[in-house]
């Protein structure tokens, strides 16, 4: 038994050690126009690995380990003592660069998004730093900033639409990304909704008016664009239009009042449907938990047109899952520590 327990403990580590390994990026470096340039990559809870360039000022291989942080932002620091070459400093999220000599003032250049691995372009000068990924294997060019991958997303939450009462509402889709943009296909489906009627259906008597439940189904052809990565964070604009059926249902109590057979209650249900096309739009963020999950905020605004006119607009706010490859599609990669 202790030999078994004894398997296990060292399986554990050396799964550990494989899932720690998952993450770390091999990066060629250059500072431009320094020459044996020194680079410091500093990490959480580990020494710092100092790096020295070339007559050319590149590091040919430099190793970021992340560790599974699902933040890929790192700072890049430059300190300057008197004459000397510049020391660059590269920290990774969650790191703390070492104290500041007041004799060797420090400044931050830039953060940087670092989605993999790749080359690393430094410019002191100009004080701008550029990082552009590794290609895949067989891979050719690209337009755009990723590769065609597949987003699979299911939500819930909440619709509205002008005097109706609040109801559930649940969304399914799969979009195709062509780089930072995308098309999709999905479907939407809200809950039974309440409105009062201000007029009674009644015969001989005033009695309260009847309620009125409504709920509508769309299909919905979608366009998206990822704007924005921070960090683990993504926004993205979508919008599109939807094939929709509309239905009200009402229950309304009747009363006849007669000499013979005096007086009689009835209650009517009455169905409505309707259906046409109608354009939406909103937008989302998206939290990634790991390299295939993360969770989905969406707001959408569309609307339930009839006969050429916009007869009602519908608001969504939703709540899910997003399922698909963790790839830099944005237009814009930007982050903070």
């Amino acid at each position: 038994m202790k030999r078994i327990r004894l398997y296990g403990v060292v399986l554990g580590l050396l799964t550990c050690a494989v899932v720690a390994r998952a993450q770390e990026y091999n990066i060629t470096t250059t500072v431009v126009n320094v020459p044996g340039a020194q680079i410091l990559v500093i990490g959480i809870n580990k020494p710092v690995v100092p790096y020295t360039a070339d007559n050319n000022g590149t590091v040919q291989q430099m190793t970021l380990d992340f560790a599974n942080n699902p933040n890929k932002t790192v700072e890049i620091l430059v300190q300057q003592c008197g004459d000397k070459p510049p020391i660059v400093m590269v920290v990774l999220p969650g790191a703390q660069p070492p104290p500041e000599d007041p004799n060797c003032p420090r400044r931050k250049l830039i953060a940087l998004y670092i989605p993999g691995s790749g080359t690393l372009l430094i410019d002191l000068d100009k004080g701008i730093a550029t990082f552009t990924p590794t290609p895949a294997p067989g891979a050719g060019p690209r337009e755009g900033p990723s590769p065609f991958t597949f987003e699979g997303d299911f939500l819930g939450g909440l619709t509205h639409a002008g005097d109706l009462s609040n109801a559930s509402a649940i969304e399914g889709g799969v979009t195709m990304y062509f780089g930072p943009a995308g098309l999709g296909l999905g479907i939407v489906r809200s809950g039974d909704a309440t409105v009062q009627q201000t007029t009674a259906a009644t015969t001989g008597s005033s009695l309260p008016p009847g309620n009125t439940t409504a709920n509508f189904h769309a299909a919905e052809f979608k366009g998206s664009v990822n704007v924005l990565d921070l960090g683990p964070l993504s926004l993205a604009a979508q919008g599109g239009g939807w094939a929709f059926t509309a239905r009200s249902t009402t229950m309304t109590t009747v009363v006849v009042t007669s000499p013979t057979a005096g007086t009689m209650t009835e209650t009517v249900t009455t169905t409505a449907s309707r259906g046409g096309v109608a354009p939406f739009f909103g937008s989302s963020v998206e939290a990634r938990f790991s390299k295939y999950l993360a969770a989905l905020v969406a707001i959408k605004r569309g609307y339930l047109r009839s006969n050429s006119s916009l007869d009602q607009g519908v608001t969504l706010v939703l709540f899910g899952l997003s399922l698909s490859p963790q790839v830099p599609r944005a237009l814009l990669h930007l982050g903070t520590k």
